[in-house]
Parts: structure tokens; sequence; C-alpha cells
């Protein structure tokens, strides 16, 4: 059975393999197609991970890694739960926070080659701001090179992690609606090295683009700073940089000759990222 997936998806499939034949035996496998070997390569180390240590629940189990002509072909656990968000937006910011948490901290588990340095991590996300954003006026290409040469100093000391760089709710799942709290993450299409705060873009753009909901993200980086000992200032610095990488990517994607109002919101959004990061480094300096 065909499924929908990610950008980073060559396709999915949902395999039934009918009724469960006892532990460690699924009845469904998730079937993913991806042309990405650093993809392919994590669910490898994730496999091996998972064989040796039961206690890793918080990800999907992977039974599979399979190389078929120029794509690689994933089997993994299917989790067919999603996961409401909690209604109030302290419990909301509160339980991402946790889950992203325990994702760096397994990861350092899984992968254990050490990580780039923070200035190398910063110039090529520049460079992918100037290449993806080049036709948007609103970005001044001097003004980003500064800002990241500024977090590149303020954000030295800081050890990068293996981030999902994906996390919102639809890859938030359970196994088992009768275990509601048994969370797990799926989708590990887009994790690389990042900045830990980076994992909270997604709620930090939501906000910045007028979301009617009161904002996730202040609790968010203020629980993961409790977890974790880095400042929110710069957990805070590095889910607005993170937010004009992928608003950029965003930008890129939008047709010129396509939605007028679509582009005048991302160029919007743009905007208001970069005046706030300026703001930010001034203030926290």
């Amino acid at each position: 059975m065909p499924l929908t997936g990610g950008l980073n998806n060559e396709g999915i499939l949902l395999h039934q393999l009918g009724v469960e034949g006892g532990q460690g035996r699924p009845s469904q496998l998730i079937e993913k197609r991806t042309t990405r070997q650093q993809e392919a390569l994590l669910h490898q180390r994730l496999m091996l991970w998972q064989q040796g240590d039961q206690s890793g629940d918080l990800l999907p189990r992977v039974y599979g890694v399979l190389p078929a002509d120029h794509i690689w072909r994933l089997f993994l656990a299917y989790v067919p739960c999603p996961v409401a968000a909690p209604l109030d937006a302290t419990s909301a910011g509160q339980l991402l926070a946790r889950l992203a948490f325990r994702f760096h901290c397994t990861m350092g588990l899984v992968h254990l080659q050490e990580s780039p340095a923070v200035d190398t991590l910063l110039r090529r996300q520049c460079r992918r701001i100037a290449v993806a954003a080049a036709d948007c006026e609103a970005l001044n290409p001097d003004v980003i090179r500064d800002i990241a040469d500024q977090l590149a100093v303020r954000l030295a000391s800081q050890k990068l992690v293996l981030a999902h760089n994906d996390l919102h709710w639809d890859n938030v799942r359970s196994a088992n609606l009768n275990a509601p709290f048994c969370y797990q993450l799926i989708d590990l299409g887009s994790v690389s090295w990042n900045l830990a705060g980076a994992e909270f873009h997604a709620q930090m753009r939501q906000a910045l683009m007028g979301a009617s909901s009161a904002p996730i993200w202040p609790h968010a980086i203020n629980h993961y700073s409790e977890l974790s000992g880095i400042a929110p200032t710069h957990l805070k610095l590095a889910a607005l940089w993170y937010g004009l990488v992928r608003s950029a990517a965003v930008w890129k994607r939008v047709s010129p000759g396509g939605s007028n109002r679509r582009r005048q919101r991302e160029k919007r959004l743009l905007t208001r990222l970069v005046s706030r990061l300026d703001h930010e480094l001034m203030v926290s300096d």
C-alpha cells in the first residue's frame, strides 16, 4: 500500500505481513525508498544499535537496509497512531523539548563520529541561504554573512548534535493508542549535525508568521535549557538562524510564476527572521 511522504522520499510503502507472529515480528512494515546514502547509513547504524540495546524505544525499530539500483530500501516498524499536541503551550513546548533532548542523547549513542566545528556548519548553512534566496531582495548577502560570523563567535563553545530537524507533530507518533505517552519520532530523512536550538525552528517560524495560538517555542527552549544546561539565549539564536535557513529553502521552492501571495508571505517571514536575529545579537552582547 503506497503512502505519502516528505520531500526527501522516493516512495513509501506499507507492507501487511499478516498476524503478528510473536515478539519482534511486526504485522506491518514501512518500506521507505531514498536516494540519500547518508540516510541509509544512519539507519544501518541505528539497526545495529537497536540489536544490542533494547531500551531504545524513542525510534521505530529498523529491520533492514537494502541497496537497490540507485536507491536504498529502508524497512522500519510502522508507527500508526498520530499524537495530538497538548492544548496548552507550556505542556506542548516541554514535550517537544523532552523529545528533542532524548533524540539528541540517543543519536549520540548511535552515531559516535566527531561533529564538525560550529563555524564550519554556519558557513555551510550561509551558502545554502545565499543559493536558495539569491533572487530575494529582502536578504542582503553581506548582512547574512555578518550574522553568521557573529553567531560563530557567540556559539563557538557549543557542541553540535545530530538533530532531527523536522520536529513537528506529524512526526510524533505512538505505536499503541492504549499507551498514549509512549512517544516515537518518525521520518529521519532530515537528520544532520546542527545546533541544538535549531530543533525548534518550525515553532519559531510559525510564531513569526502570526499563528493565532500561543507560541510554543519559548517553553520548548526554556525546558531544553533546563535539561541540557545550554543558555536559553543560545538556543533562541540557533532556532532563529536555522529558521532562516529553512525559510530560504521554502522561498526557493515557491515558483515565481506561482502564488504571489505565498511568495510575499515567505518574504515577510525572511525579513522578520533577519530582523529578530539582528535584535537578539545586539541585546545578548
